[in-house]
């Protein structure tokens, strides 16, 4: 059954068409339909970094804890421990053995065994240590020479004094 269509009812139609859509409107329908809010949900990666950063964790405390019981069970040494003294006989040389002894202190025994003053012309200098043994009947010259050896390091002695420098080593 077709009714016949009146005028006014196909200029309505064709106002319809005739109109610019409403963008807006259809952007969104759109969005709810494709764009629709979804829950967030976790995703196995985000569980395993988290329990890798657990175990991360709890691996830095045991370590800590290690770290903190071992070095309790180690004592503490004085910057100025390592001197031993032997003499193998009353007539023999005595002998000086310097084991991981900072310089200043090795140059505070030798002078006040020789009578003398030591002056560093850099603090960095006076905390280098050294293994070394020395024979307190050397004279004082000699004992400088053997340490002049070291690179970087510069001992010279002017009148009562011993004097210690610190010299750039070119690679």
């Amino acid at each position: 059954m077709n009714t016949p269509q009146s005028p006014q009812d196909l200029l309505d139609r064709m106002d319809a068409q005739d109109r610019q859509p409403d963008v807006d409107a259809a952007w969104r329908r759109f969005e709810q339909k494709h764009f629709a809010p979804r829950r967030r949900s976790v995703g196995w990666r985000q569980v395993a970094a988290v329990v890798a950063g657990i175990i991360f964790a709890a691996g830095l405390v045991v370590a800590a804890v290690q770290w903190a019981r071992h070095t309790d069970a180690v004592p503490q040494q004085d910057d100025s421990t390592g001197v031993v003294v032997a003499a193998t006989s009353q007539q023999a040389d005595s002998v000086v053995c310097f084991d991981n002894t900072r310089l200043d202190s090795l140059l505070n025994v030798m002078a006040t065994h020789y009578g003398m003053a030591v002056q560093f012309d850099d603090e960095r200098t006076a905390s280098l240590r050294f293994y070394l043994t020395l024979s307190t009947q050397e004279p004082v010259e000699a004992m400088l020479q053997r340490l002049n050896q070291f690179d970087g390091l510069q001992l010279s002695v002017k009148g009562d004094t011993i004097y210690v420098r610190r010299e750039e080593v070119q690679p």
